[in-house]
């Protein structure tokens, strides 16, 4: 059966951010590469009233024959990367489905970088392998022989990053349980019209930069109870080191807490309490922006966030 693969990738600046601009060029082009003859590039501009650049600028830049791979999508007001991801995927939805295609649609950072064979590596696991999801091996831009991430997993409500800081050449191991990270991923498009259907889109917008992976795997696992994320170690993508937030990470926690498990909401607060060194000065705010994010629709459907089980959180699960 044909494969046809459509990558998103969402941005939120413009040249005026050098490194980052050159970054996302690197980025584009690698997937252009990727794709030729195998699909397209959706390319979201996250933002065009504020710091989005011009997609036009940027298709100029690229300089590449490519070019009519690309798919723009325009947002005037920045959405955040969750509500970019989810606009590119209602871009990919757009399209019909030629019938006998099997078709994937996945993400690729504007901060993440793909080694040549990318998708010749997916496309073999996925044709090996009974697979819904694929994620992929992540390294560091500045230290390509150190793993970024090898997908995560969910611990007490807690997401991490598999083998994050582990030597490349290790004999590392993916638990079972192991989900995708968004950072560069791969899934079934019939998956992501499971979930949009149910949820009304991708991803839950209400989250705070992070929880998103675990968002989408919750998701598809509630669709789809038999679903399978299939590791991909030889699809590399090389990342840079994000800047950790820590605002951000204790109200996804809560957050976390809140959606996916039963009776865990205090566990999560004292757990961020114990922390007060590291958290002293904004715990008022942590608290005040995880009330007001919650207090929004979960769903564009209504449905409610789906339960963590034990197969994906064995403490905390349910």
């Amino acid at each position: 059966m044909p494969k046809k693969f459509t990558i998103i990738t969402p941005y939120h600046f413009g040249p005026e951010r050098p490194d980052d601009y050159a970054r996302l060029m690197r980025s584009l082009r690698s997937s252009l590469r990727e794709v030729e003859g195998k699909g397209r590039v959706i390319l979201v501009a996250n933002g065009t009233e504020k710091e989005a650049g011009d997609p036009s600028k940027i298709m100029q830049d690229l300089s590449v024959a490519g070019k009519t791979q690309i798919d723009v999508v325009k947002l005037r007001n920045s959405v955040g990367s969750v509500g970019g991801l989810n606009a590119g995927i209602e871009g990919a939805l757009a399209t019909r489905n030629i019938p006998g295609d099997d078709e994937w649609i996945g993400k690729v950072d504007s901060s993440a970088v793909l080694e040549p064979g990318w998708l010749d590596q997916i496309q073999k696991r996925i044709e090996t392998e009974k697979a819904d999801a694929t994620f992929v091996r992540q390294l560091f831009e500045e230290d390509v022989n150190t793993i970024y991430s090898d997908g995560h997993t969910l611990m007490e409500g807690c997401t991490w990053d598999v083998n994050y800081g582990e030597k490349r050449t290790s004999a590392n191991v993916v638990p079972d349980g192991a989900f995708p990270c968004l950072g560069a991923c791969m899934f079934r498009r019939q998956l992501v019209e499971q979930i949009v259907r149910e949820y009304g889109n991708f991803v839950c917008e209400n989250l705070a930069h992070y929880g998103s992976c675990t968002d989408v795997a919750l998701r598809a696992m509630a669709v789809n109870p038999s679903v399978r994320f299939v590791h991909c170690p030889d699809a590399v993508a090389h990342k840079r080191r994000p800047i950790k937030n820590d605002r951000d990470i204790a109200i996804s926690q809560l957050l976390s807490a809140k959606f996916y498990y039963l009776d865990k909401e205090k566990s999560a607060q004292e757990r961020i309490e114990s922390k007060s060194d590291r958290y002293k000065e904004i715990f008022v705010d942590i608290g005040r922006e995880t009330i007001r994010r919650a207090g929004k629709p979960y769903s564009l459907t209504g449905k409610d966030a789906p339960k963590a089980t034990s197969q994906i959180d064995a403490k905390w699960g349910v």
